[in-house]
């Protein structure tokens, strides 16, 4: 038992070495500390018999990275294409992706399809918002703020895929992709989304009332030290004040992130 704790010990002694002189690691699972992680993983595969089980000792401590996780469930092709999805398409073929076809011209762009100013939810949207959050945000901020953005959202029930267009006259935000993380989890479709607070401290997002609800049935919440919250309102009866009261007290003890998706990985802070 000595033996094995100093084993672990000496790995782990070894890992926050490199982690503090690694350079430019700029994506997590992206450089040289992957490439550090391999070589061990080879080194002790050819130790011999024992070795497997040492391996697994340091995975139990070390965990998964967050990367990992999400690259194991939602697969690394299906994250690239909705990356390049959102970095290559037009703007109409966007809408399309996100089930919004009835798209007569370029104008159209800048309203929220299928909401009236009558409606009970259109006092609460913000139709002309400019991503405070991202703008405020010491990560969504790095290394530069970019026009369209992909964020993923992990959750403990499932991942979330946001597509996050900040052009100079269009502002929108489309949920791209759910992902069940459990059993018999409902996901959500693509679709368009409104954005019911754009504060510095955080962005609250929703789902548009369906089923002659006069409110949403799910909310998304985006803190700028990328903490995410989702809350789910069965009958659509909670006006977006409630959530907002709730998001404004801060975030709840989570571990539930948002990552910004590059075409090489998740963005980490420097």
């Amino acid at each position: 038992m000595k033996k094995k704790n100093s084993f672990i010990s000496f790995i782990l002694i070894l890992i926050i070495f490199n982690l503090f002189t690694v350079p430019n690691a700029h994506a997590i699972g992206g450089g040289a500390i992957v490439k550090f992680f391999t070589k061990i993983t080879q080194y002790f595969s050819k130790a011999g018999k024992g070795a497997g089980s040492k391996i697994d000792d340091i995975s139990k401590i070390l965990g998964k990275s967050d990367e990992a996780r999400i690259i194991e469930k939602v697969g690394k092709e299906t994250q690239g294409e909705h990356f390049n999805n959102l970095h290559s398409l037009s703007l109409r073929r966007i809408f399309r992706k996100h089930g919004i076809e009835n798209i007569d011209n370029i104008t159209d762009l800048t309203d929220i399809v299928n909401i009236e100013s009558s409606d009970k939810i259109s006092k609460y949207i913000i139709y002309h918002w400019t991503g405070r959050v991202y703008r405020a945000s010491d990560y969504f901020s790095r290394p530069k703020l970019e026009d369209r953005i992909l964020l993923v959202c992990d959750t403990k029930d499932s991942i979330f895929y946001f597509s996050i267009i900040m052009e100079e006259k269009i502002k929108k935000a489309f949920l791209t992709d759910n992902i069940a993380n459990i059993e018999n989890y409902r996901v959500l479709k693509p679709q368009e989304l409104i954005v019911t607070k754009d504060l510095d401290e955080f962005k609250i997002m929703a789902t548009k009332p369906t089923n002659n609800n006069n409110f949403p049935n799910h909310y998304f919440i985006i803190y700028k030290n990328q903490i995410f919250e989702y809350e789910q309102h069965i009958h659509g009866t909670e006006n977006p004040n409630i959530v907002f009261v709730r998001a404004e007290k801060g975030p709840k003890k989570t571990d539930n992130k948002c990552y910004k998706v590059s075409k090489d990985g998740l963005f980490v802070k420097k």
